[in-house]
């Protein structure tokens, strides 16, 4: 149904009659239905609950010019309403505003390379092989335009870079360093298996061998772009433990250097892109959310296995505050023509939590 016509001031009214109450979040959610309902309202109706229109109509404008034209004003009001339940001055609301916008004047992205390797391309562990049925060649001129761009302030290449006798190889499962479940042990065991290893104490998915150290596997697609002066991080080289993430083995028991590499070049964002979409690129990008680095999936220069925990993987992106990109988006990101709305609710939710 169409919502209900009303007016500026009744609109404005309603939010001021739930403020009084103290129930902002009430307000906020009486006037979702109202698609007329703009920045331009909310500075009005803010005024009306005396914050004064300056200080909202200076947030709402600083956010709306990062982050460029398409996204919702929705999105934009939200936070506004967010930070005056805690910013309620003009002096306190331009306090806020400087420390929000700060880390985006002086960002320095960088752009990761997730495993695009030739045995997840056309080799043994091919992601078109997968259930999604998703060719990663289909993904290169994207990926490429992206190495191409050279504005982002660091370009990474992962590699999975496995022993020949690695833990996840279904062919080694039963090899005598590692022992399998009682339960596993009886089973017939075959390649995308999840199984328990009591020696060492880990889960594991068993795969085809592959991406062994040195092989033609291991290395890059031919097709895909190298930048000069790249930084290359190999993963997952010891035999009894896996590496989904490019900064960490999965016991997170030993990081790579991909953490300092960033932190030492000054890195704030980072954009990350690959194979696969929900296995070690998911790994990868979670990781850096967690550490702290504004972070971003580049979807058409990915590809994953599975539909459904590729769905699963978005909606972990979307609670991590992860922006979920286009290569057009991701290349003005990298210009710093945008700012991902998603990097801006993430620096919202750090200052309001100090």
């Amino acid at each position: 149904a169409d919502s209900p016509s009303l007016s500026l001031f009744d609109m404005a009214m309603l939010s001021s009659s739930f403020y009084k109450k103290k129930k902002l979040n009430s307000a906020l959610s009486a006037l979702n239905g109202f698609k007329e309902f703009s920045v331009a309202l909310l500075i009005f109706s803010l005024f009306q609950l005396g914050m004064g229109a300056e200080g909202a109509e200076h947030l709402a404008k600083d956010i709306r010019s990062i982050v460029g034209p398409t996204v919702d004003d929705i999105r934009i009001r939200r936070l506004v309403v967010r930070a005056t339940q805690i910013h309620d001055s003009l002096e306190s609301i331009t306090r806020f505003r400087a420390e929000l916008m700060a880390p985006f004047r002086k960002l320095k992205i960088a752009l990761i390379v997730v495993d695009f390797q030739n045995d997840f391309v056309t080799g043994s562990l091919s992601i078109k092989a997968g259930p999604a049925g998703e060719d990663p060649r289909d993904a290169i001129p994207a990926l490429n335009d992206l190495l191409r761009e050279k504005s982002a302030h660091l370009v990474v290449y992962t590699l999975d870079w496995h022993p020949p006798n690695h833990i996840s190889f279904y062919e080694h499962c039963r090899n005598g360093d590692r022992r399998l479940s009682e339960e596993d042990k009886s089973r017939k065991l075959k390649p995308f298996d999840a199984v328990r290893f009591v020696e060492p104490e880990v889960a594991q998915v068993l795969y085809p061998t592959h991406c062994v150290q040195g092989s033609w596997g291991a290395n890059l697609d031919p097709l895909v772009h190298v930048v000069k002066d790249a930084h290359f991080i190999r993963k997952g080289q010891k035999v009894l433990v896996d590496s989904y993430s490019a900064f960490q083995d999965n016991e997170r028991e030993q990081k790579t250097s991909l953490e300092d590499l960033l932190r030492e070049n000054g890195v704030n964002a980072v954009i990350g892109c690959g194979l696969a979409y929900e296995i070690c690129v998911a790994a990868t990008l979670k990781d850096s959310a967690h550490l702290g680095f504004f972070t971003a999936v580049v979807a058409d220069a990915s590809k994953g296995l599975d539909n459904e925990k590729i769905r699963e993987t978005n909606e972990e992106f979307y609670r991590n505050k992860i922006a979920v990109l286009s290569a057009g988006e991701a290349s003005s990101a990298l210009r710093k023509d945008i700012v991902p709305i998603e990097w801006i609710e993430k620096r919202f939710d750090d200052l309001l939590q100090d």
